[in-house]
């Protein structure tokens, strides 16, 4: 009986997986119908002002621009550069990054990847900061100085995505803006693999893998205006809570910014779940896919999102 019962259970578990599998995958494929909107090209603007109108009158759940995105990161907003601005290209965009950060993190979580079998969270930082205080308070002065660096290189990271978008233009989909910036994070991705197989080198491999998410999230951040974070949901998973509660109550205005919420919040989860069996299956090698996730946005997401939206 217990053989019987063991065998469906995993059984169920299998089945699951594949059931996640699919809908990930269901995600990832609809998401540009679900957040579908009119892009624009250089031939159909020259300011930002023009392209706001077009945003609001897409859909009566897609709120203007300027109530969905009102802490513009990187000081003055500035007109973008005739390029390709989309909504739904941007917001896809975030999801795909989203999902590549869960990975990130899952992988470094499960102590699969270092040759010491050591695991840190490098995406989502909150439990950092309260961890480095207690190690300060209790004199533990070797976790405070290690998650003070954790916390110092995803700071760094997003440090470089500002450095080179000093002026970010909201929903310029251009590899001139923000290419470099995810070509730095492939790069580092792809030396943590290294760092995290040698064991003198594990707490500099998961640095670097903190770089790759800081920039990861200040990328998308700042190409939104603050709607896409892709490394850190405390906040969306809060504001999730308060739309719903919102809706319940009639209060519809913020359901377009609850739907790419609960899509980020999915992709990110969805990232730690493929983890599991990645890194067990490939060890390190499996963090060469969130590389090549990175490249490809880098050089190729422009054009894909040009033939998808245009």
């Amino acid at each position: 009986i217990f053989k019987r019962s063991f065998g469906l259970s995993k059984s169920i578990m299998l089945s699951l997986r594949r059931l996640i599998h699919v809908a990930l995958t269901a995600l990832v494929v609809t998401a540009p119908a679900v957040f579908a909107d009119h892009s624009v090209t250089r031939n159909q603007r020259t300011t930002f002002s023009q392209v706001r109108p077009r945003v609001a009158d897409f859909s009566k759940d897609v709120a203007p621009v300027s109530e969905i995105a009102t802490i513009p990161r990187g000081g003055k907003v500035e007109a973008a550069s005739p390029s390709f601005v989309s909504q739904s290209a941007s917001i896809v965009m975030g999801l795909i990054l989203a999902l590549n950060s869960g990975f990130i993190n899952g992988c470094a979580l499960s102590g699969v990847i270092t040759a010491d079998g050591s695991s840190q969270a490098v995406a989502a930082v909150t439990a950092s900061w309260t961890n480095s205080a207690l190690g300060l308070a209790s004199g533990n002065l070797a976790k405070f100085g290690f998650l003070g660096k954790v916390l110092g290189s995803f700071i760094f990271g997003s440090f470089i995505a500002g450095y080179l978008q000093p002026k970010p233009s909201p929903f310029l989909v251009s590899t001139s803006s923000y290419g470099l910036p995810l070509a730095i994070a492939a790069i580092s991705t792809v030396l943590s693999k290294a760092c995290l197989e040698d064991k003198s080198l594990i707490k500099l491999g998961f640095y670097l893998l903190c770089v790759a998410n800081g920039i990861n999230n200040s990328v998308t951040s700042s190409m939104t205006s603050n709607l896409c974070r892709t490394s850190h949901f405390t906040g969306i998973s809060s504001d999730m809570g308060t739309f719903m509660g919102q809706i319940l109550r009639g209060n519809t205005a913020n359901l377009f910014k609850l739907k790419v919420f609960a899509a980020l919040a999915a992709c990110f989860w969805g990232g730690g779940f493929l983890s599991y069996e990645l890194t067990k299956a490939y060890g390190t090698s499996a963090l060469y896919i969130s590389a090549a996730i990175y490249l490809f946005m880098a050089v190729g997401y422009e054009k894909l999102a040009k033939s998808i939206f245009s």
